[in-house]
């Protein structure tokens, strides 16, 4: 069943490099699948522990980066936003008060 599972990846994976169908790489790539499986299996639950645990951190650290990012790109738009409105209702407040001491 293994073998099966190993020829199938190797020949989807070679159709995305349009290789042939009776390529030496199918079975070169099915036999290193059973390889990094049996190496993956033999390592026991520490090795596998480990790399989730790790990829957990990796995905965590970069949606936390995308959010940081967004937050901070949302508050620099609001705080230009404010300085435009700030500026020109200072300069909106100071052509009324001329008008008012016009008169």
């Amino acid at each position: 069943m293994m073998s099966l599972v190993a020829r199938t990846f190797g020949t989807y994976t070679l159709q995305l490099f349009d290789v042939g169908q009776n390529s030496i790489w199918i079975p070169i790539l099915g036999v290193t699948l059973i390889i990094v499986a049996f190496h993956v299996n033999i390592s026991g639950n520490k090795f596998i522990k480990k790399s989730s645990l790790t990829m957990a951190i990796i995905i965590s650290l970069v949606i936390c980066t995308v959010v940081y990012l967004f937050v901070a790109f949302a508050v620099s738009i609001v705080a230009f936003a404010l300085m435009i409105l700030i500026f020109t209702g200072e300069k909106w407040f100071l052509k009324q008060n001329n008008k008012l001491s016009d008169n």
